[in-house]
């Protein structure tokens, strides 16, 4: 399977035929996976902060926790969020948790702020994956309390962040209403895999026995780890390139003619940016006998080229002979305390 195929893949969108009341989620879930022919208990939280907590395994797998979280739409954002913290201190989840206490993380969206209701789409990933991207507490790494899903990966801002939702929505996204065990089978072989890279160790292929689905999945996140964000496209005017109006797709320029002559506006009237060549100032003028730049009055020099300042011109009128250099005043250099003031 290539990432251009994947990339195909169906758009989180809610479906009001589908979706699934909070209160039922658990019991709904629960049959979805048991009718796909996996084996689902309850399990008691070690974190006493998640919604629901699952061991999932099937006749050839064994019990692998699996983690789930309800996230909320922020309007503002345009993102879903949910805290993701341990204990009722709220602190980081450690990364020896990740390994040890739960393995796969999943993840439900509220269809909106009111209504009551789950989105039937979800996602199911390694835990690894919050130790790769520095969401979890380890070493010098204070770790996040909050994660940010977004619908498109391009409204993320930071990179990592991008990069993280990326990944969750090209190969780790599901449907309640259309459950693919192999793929689930495939994200708990991998999670278990990927459980003992959570301390440090230095990441490894699955071992060579695991399915070839097994390792298709890993090529594939490794791939888009590796993946470097496109860049984006900055809005141009639709006439002449130039930046555009906050709600229009012309800049003022074009918008203008166009509403006052009804046509667009021509490209004779469109200004080239052109460089214009650097205009060679004069130079300062300067004292020919003290140097000095500033004065409140220049003088021709009457004994050759150049100017006098007011200073040297006044002692040449009383004394018929140039200033001498033991007369130039220097501007002190002193430390000024304010504080002293």
């Amino acid at each position: 399977m290539k990432i251009s195929s994947l990339l195909a893949g169906p758009t989180l969108s809610p479906s009001p035929c589908s979706c699934i009341s909070v209160h039922d989620l658990a019991t709904v879930y629960k049959e979805r996976l048991h009718k796909s022919g996996f084996n689902v208990v309850a399990d008691l939280n070690p974190m006493k902060n998640a919604s629901i907590t699952f061991d999932i395994s099937t006749s050839k797998l064994p019990k692998t926790t699996m983690y789930i979280k309800t996230a909320s739409y922020n309007k503002l954002g345009k993102a879903y969020r949910c805290q993701f913290s341990s204990g009722k201190s709220r602190l980081p989840i450690k990364s020896s948790q990740l390994g040890s206490q739960m393995k796969m993380v999943n993840i439900f969206f509220n269809s909106s702020d009111q209504d009551q209701t789950i989105l039937p789409q979800f996602l199911l990933f390694p835990s690894w994956l919050l130790h790769a991207f520095q969401f979890s507490k380890h070493g010098k790494n204070p770790g996040r309390t909050e994660l940010r899903f977004f619908l498109d990966a391009s409204d993320a801002k930071l990179d990592a962040v991008f990069r993280f939702n990326n990944i969750l929505n090209i190969l780790f996204r599901f449907d309640i209403d259309n459950i693919d065990r192999n793929q689930i089978e495939n994200v708990i072989r991998l999670s278990n895999h990927l459980a003992k890279m959570c301390s440090n160790r230095p990441l490894s292929p699955p071992p060579s026995r695991a399915p070839a689905g097994v390792h298709q999945l890993y090529a594939d996140m490794i791939e888009l780890l590796n993946q470097q964000r496109p860049n984006k496209m900055k809005p141009a005017c639709a006439n002449c390139l130039n930046k555009p109006s906050s709600r229009r797709s012309l800049c003022v320029a074009c918008y203008r003619y166009q509403l006052k002559y009804n046509v667009p506006r021509p490209r004779n009237l469109i200004s080239n940016r052109r460089t214009c060549k650097k205009i060679s100032l004069p130079p300062k003028k300067q004292c020919v006998n003290c140097s000095v730049n500033t004065t409140h009055q220049w003088y021709r020099n009457t004994l050759g080229k150049g100017h006098w300042c007011e200073t040297c011109r006044s002692y040449f009128v009383r004394n018929k002979a140039l200033r001498p250099k033991k007369l130039f005043v220097k501007a002190a250099q002193r430390n000024l305390n304010l504080h002293t003031y």
